[in-house]
């Protein structure tokens, strides 16, 4: 399974999204380009909908800065990182082996009319 999709602004990032795949392939990573010439806004909704755990976004900045705005399907936008940041951040991740949820939930429990958690 897809676990970073790079989505480029605009057709002229492909060059910059070619390098950040290779450098994400050689760090062990499953990453692929979007090539649609949707905005990015679709762009994400897309990649929420594949369930793809990560979203690198690349625009003109973050390519003259050497990085990538990285967006966690769950947490929304984190904001601006270099790549070897970035890639660092997955790799811990990865490593760590951490466990992600699937959804976010704000579910509290039960509880029962008379604050017996136990009632019905």
């Amino acid at each position: 399974p897809e676990q970073v999709r790079i989505l480029g602004l605009n057709d002229d990032m492909f060059g910059y999204c070619q390098q950040i795949q290779a450098a994400l392939q050689q760090a062990g990573f499953r990453a692929t380009i979007d090539h649609q010439s949707a905005n990015v806004k679709k762009k994400i909704r897309d990649a929420q909908l594949d369930l793809v755990p990560y979203m690198m976004v690349v625009g003109p900045k973050d390519r003259d800065q050497g990085g990538v705005s990285l967006r966690d399907r769950l947490e929304g936008d984190l904001g601006f990182l270099t790549l070897d940041s970035a890639l660092t951040k997955l790799k811990e991740e990865r490593d760590g082996r951490v466990i992600r949820q699937v959804v976010k939930s704000n579910f509290q429990g039960f509880q029962g009319g008379n604050g017996d958690e136990e009632g019905y």
